[in-house]
């Protein structure tokens, strides 16, 4: 399935973590997320990595997404 710019996000159950910045190097475990009802009427960014939960990734992959998380919110 292709999604492109201006794409109604599909109808899918996502696996994510929750981050908590109180606790930054916490892993709580995947929780479901149903996107229909997060994400309806948003504007979604998806970011996906090919190594979750590797060392690389939790080092060089993710953290610029967490920096840059507050600017992409204020984008709407």
């Amino acid at each position: 399935m292709a999604i492109k710019v201006g794409d109604e996000f599909p109808e899918v159950q996502l696996k994510y973590v929750p981050y908590d910045a109180a606790a930054p190097n916490a892993c709580k475990g995947p929780q479901l997320l149903d996107t229909k009802k997060a994400f309806s009427g948003k504007k979604v960014v998806l970011i996906g990595v090919p190594g979750a939960f590797s060392p690389t990734c939790s080092v060089q992959h993710i953290p610029p997404y967490v920096a840059k998380a507050d600017e992409l919110k204020a984008k709407g």
